[in-house]
């Protein structure tokens, strides 16, 4: 499959950082490599009822490390690795060193198809981000160090939920815009 290259190629770009244009990504940084099973995927997925087009499990790959989901005509990749995610960042506080330093390996919710200029120009970007932290909020636990946003150059800590990490964010100035209200939006908790 195409979107299976795509994956691969992926890992080896984070060696080379990201370019400027990206794709939406969220990254569960991930204490031990422990990746969601089928039905975990799917369950997070069937909880989204805010979604007006129900998300659509594809297929499952590399050992049942990376789920292809559609919505609509949105292709969403979650998929791992049992590597520490390699890709430039800035200088990091205490908390957020913590969280970078603890992982080992993470798991990635990505829109492939999807470029955050073309979204950003649109006024979709935002809705792109809901819906991965959606999903993100159905797979996050205790074992999730933080949550990376690499193309917008943001690490927050894993506070327990994606709604109060982004609480967190908001609150200590970390909200690179993109982000702004979605933790007081509905449906974010499940």
């Amino acid at each position: 499959m195409k979107i299976l290259r795509w994956i691969q190629d992926r890992v080896a770009l984070l060696k080379g950082g990201y370019p400027a244009d990206f794709h939406p990504s969220v990254v569960l940084l991930l204490h031990t490599p422990a990746f969601p099973l089928r039905a975990e995927v799917e369950q997070a997925a069937d909880r989204l009822t805010s979604l007006t087009e129900k998300i659509e499990y594809m297929a499952s790959a590399h050992n049942r490390a990376t789920h292809l989901l559609r919505c609509g005509s949105l292709l969403i990749s979650i998929h791992g690795a049992d590597q520490r995610y390699d890709t430039a960042r800035e200088e990091l506080s205490e908390v957020l060193q913590n969280a970078w330093e603890q992982h080992c390996a993470w798991l990635a919710i990505d829109l492939p198809g999807e470029r955050n200029c073309d979204r950003q120009k649109s006024g979709t970007l935002q809705a792109c981000y809901k819906l991965q932290l959606q999903l993100a909020e159905g797979l996050i636990g205790p074992n999730c160090t933080g949550i990376l946003f690499p193309a917008e150059g943001i690490l927050l800590p894993n506070l327990g939920s994606v709604r109060s990490s982004l609480e967190w964010a908001e609150r200590n100035g970390r909200d690179p815009g993109v982000l702004k209200g979605i933790a007081a939006g509905p449906h974010l908790s499940m």
